[in-house]
C-alpha cells in the first residue's frame, strides 16, 4: 500500500468519526440544555443561552466538516488507487 493510500483512507476514518459523533452530540445538547465546555465546565441554556447555540452551532460546523473530510479521503483514495494501478482519473 503505498503512503497516500494509507493517509486518503485515514482520512476518510477521521472524517467518519467526526461526522457520525458531531452532530449526535449536538442534539443531544439542543435536547438536554446543557453543553460541556472546555476543562468540564458545564454550560447551561438558562444561565448561558448565547454561548449554548455557539456550542451547538460550533458541534453542528464539526459534523459539517467530518462530512467535507469522508468525502475528500474518499476521493484521494480512489485517485491514488487509480494512479498506482495506471488507470489515471
Amino acid at each position: 500500500m503505498s503512503r497516500d493510500v494509507i493517509i486518503a483512507a485515514l482520512m476518510g476514518l477521521f472524517g467518519l468519526v467526526l461526522a457520525i459523533h458531531c452532530p449526535r452530540a449536538a442534539w443531544r445538547e439542543f435536547r438536554t440544555g446543557v453543553a460541556e465546555g472546555r476543562y468540564g465546565v458545564k454550560i447551561r441554556r438558562q444561565e448561558m443561552p448565547v454561548q449554548i447555540w455557539v456550542t451547538v452551532s460550533g458541534t453542528l460546523v464539526a459534523g459539517v466538516m467530518g462530512l467535507i473530510f469522508v468525502g475528500a479521503g474518499c476521493l484521494f483514495f480512489w485517485a491514488a488507487v487509480t494512479q498506482s494501478h495506471g488507470l489515471g482519473l
